[in-house]
């Protein structure tokens, strides 16, 4: 890694009073839920599509073939969520369920559920969770969360502008 980048990297997590490696685990975490929500956006995908239900021991349960498809999609290993587990497809979940909101999709009330119980855990104002207690995180600087947002809103690319961009991600 270049010495700029990781003494920028560094100096994020630092400010977040944050090891590095936590501070890039979860800036890979935005980027692979970002990644997962522009393309469910993109391809206007509904959200019944997921399928979304509880279990009767009160775990979220969705479609598994749905979801391979949306992550082939979305560029992600067909079994991600497998691998990073429930919470972080709750967090991913919540964030594609407020984002199809906004675009007039239609109300799901597991995913309303989803998102009080994120609002609950520490969200920030995207719905994602960051980790943090609420309190901190209203403490800490908000650099890093208005990049992402301000990021989220700017225009997306044309397909044309980035030719390997085989699945809609909406980027930086």
């Amino acid at each position: 890694m270049q010495n700029s980048k990781r003494g920028a990297y560094l100096s994020c997590s630092r400010r977040l009073n944050t090891r590095l490696a936590e501070w890039m685990i979860n800036a890979a975490d935005f980027y692979v839920a970002y990644q997962f929500v522009s393309s469910a956006i993109h391809d206007k995908t509904p959200f019944s599509f997921i399928e979304l239900t509880r279990t009767p021991e009160g775990r979220i349960a969705v479609n598994p073939d749905a979801l391979k498809e949306m992550n082939g999609a979305a560029g992600l290993p067909w079994r991600y969520f497998e691998y990073v587990g429930e919470e972080e497809l709750k967090r991913v979940l919540s964030w594609w369920y407020q984002e199809y909101k906004k675009e007039g999709g239609e109300r799901n009330p597991i995913a309303e559920e989803l998102l009080r119980e994120n609002d609950s855990e520490g969200s920030d104002q995207d719905g994602i969770g960051d980790g943090y207690p609420r309190e901190a995180a209203e403490a800490r600087d908000s650099d890093q969360a208005s990049f992402y947002r301000r990021e989220r809103r700017a225009p997306a690319p044309s397909h044309d502008e980035h030719p390997g961009n085989r699945h809609g991600f909406r980027g930086w």
